[in-house]
């Protein structure tokens, strides 16, 4: 009996399964140096000192130099476009906060003149950066390199391009703005140092490097917090892990409408071998279905087999609950987010159905939203604004004293009694002829 030759080529065998990539096209844009940490774990990293990298740390005493961001204050502003919860609660946050003004007429008056647009306009960009990342920054222009010179200008500086840096033990600081060459609003890049508010003439004298007349001042306006001495933080990070999984939540459904891969039906073929070339095609085929457009079509193969047994088994793509379970758990996210906001559900579009929905709970609710957390915020900012703009010795005799930055508050503006009255009214308040505000008939 012959043997049989060893030159002889085996048949490739084809594959037992073919396995199909999930095709996903990214919903939300992931922060560059992310990779795969989670947000929390991202964010929550010291942000490092700016520069190209040649740039030493400080070999002076512990403790000096310059102090890195507690947290990535780009990649956390960068938050409110991830999700509508989170930009609601930081646009209602911003606008109670210092979007209605003050109490007198004459802050405005004063200050406009020293801005590019407004005074509100550069009080409701700081008071943004206040509420997303805990700190904001305004600078201040003087005619002259002098401590008493008479203000001319008053810009924003967007708090992540601003770094606290330590001169000594007695906490002399001054503050350096670092622009990156690929910000296209910076009007340049690199980093530049700037005085501490009613530091101009001590910090000068302290850098004789400094051209005073490129050097300005920065008021730094901080939300206090026990776990950073230099830089404030927001109340709103413990919010970040929902929203993160929120982002999940819409991504895995904008797949799963975008194609997730998976064709209508599976065809198997028991018994028998059909041979590479075979399973090529109906690999091929199958490829077929991923794609733009692509979902949930079918496919017919002819294979020229008889010892083949055809099985073929259908994919549920359709949602079992009829997205009831994503609207469950974007409900329950979206009150976690607000939560951790300290925002009224209702202010942020959530209705709350129920008792706790009453008529009278955006009443309450507002009530105990500018007590205990705008209020307390307006105290902060006010204050630093008394004792900089307000400060006679350092506002070259704008003619502002410390009791005109009183902040307007949303109990100012809204009629409590007469909103409570509306909301327990049994008859319309459109089209009625009766006061409101004399309360609830008996």
């Amino acid at each position: 009996m012959a043997k049989e030759s060893k030159n002889h080529t085996e048949k490739p065998k084809a594959p037992e399964a073919i396995l199909l990539p999930r095709i996903s096209k990214p919903l939300f844009a992931r922060p560059k140096g992310q990779g795969k940490m989670s947000a929390m774990e991202f964010l929550s990293k010291a942000a490092p000192a700016p520069g190209d990298g040649k740039k030493k740390a400080s070999k002076q005493v512990a403790g000096l130099g310059q102090k890195p961001h507690p947290f990535k204050f780009g990649a956390t502003a960068s938050f409110k476009n991830f999700n509508s919860h989170h930009s609601a609660c930081i646009e209602t946050k911003k606008n109670s906060m210092v979007g209605l003004g003050f109490k007198s007429p004459r802050v405005e008056k004063k200050l406009n003149p020293m801005c590019s647009i407004s005074w509100q306009d550069v009080l409701g960009d700081m008071g943004e950066d206040y509420v997303q990342v805990g700190n904001g920054f305004i600078e201040v222009v003087r005619s002259a390199p002098k401590d008493g010179a008479p203000i001319i200008g008053l810009h924003h500086v967007k708090a992540e391009v601003v770094w606290l840096y330590l001169e000594d033990r007695k906490y002399t600081h001054h503050f350096e703005v670092v622009h990156s060459g690929q910000d296209a609003s910076a009007l340049w890049s690199g980093s530049h140092k700037f005085a501490a508010f009613g530091d101009l003439e001590g910090f000068l004298r302290r850098h004789p490097d400094a051209k005073p007349e490129m050097t300005s001042e920065i008021i730094h306006f901080r939300n206090p917090t026990s776990l950073s001495r230099w830089y404030g933080m927001p109340n709103w990070l413990a919010a970040v892990a929902a929203i993160e999984l929120k982002q999940c939540l819409y991504q895995q459904k904008y797949d799963f409408f975008l194609n997730r891969g998976v064709p209508e039906f599976l065809l198997f073929l028991l018994g028998g071998d059909a041979g590479e070339e075979n399973m090529n095609k109906l690999e091929s085929l199958l490829q077929a279905h991923i794609g733009y457009g692509q979902s949930h079509k079918s496919g017919i193969f002819n294979i020229k087999q008889t010892d083949l047994q055809v099985q073929l088994e259908r994919l549920g793509l359709d949602v079992a609950d009829d997205g009831k379970g994503f609207s469950g758990m974007s409900e329950t996210l979206g009150l976690d987010i607000v939560t951790a906001h300290q925002v009224p559900p209702l202010l942020a579009g959530i209705q709350i159905p129920g008792k706790l929905g009453a008529n009278n709970e955006m009443v309450n609710a507002m009530t105990a939203f500018q007590t205990l957390l705008i209020g307390p915020n307006q105290k902060t900012i006010s204050t630093i604004l008394k004792n900089t703009l307000g400060n006679k010795l350092y506002n070259a005799g704008i003619g502002l004293s410390p009791d005109v930055f009183e902040f307007n508050t949303i109990l100012d503006e809204i009629d409590i009694q007469k909103a409570d009255t509306i909301g327990r009214a049994r008859e319309e308040a459109t089209g009625s002829d009766r006061d409101f505000s004399e309360g609830v008939k008996d």
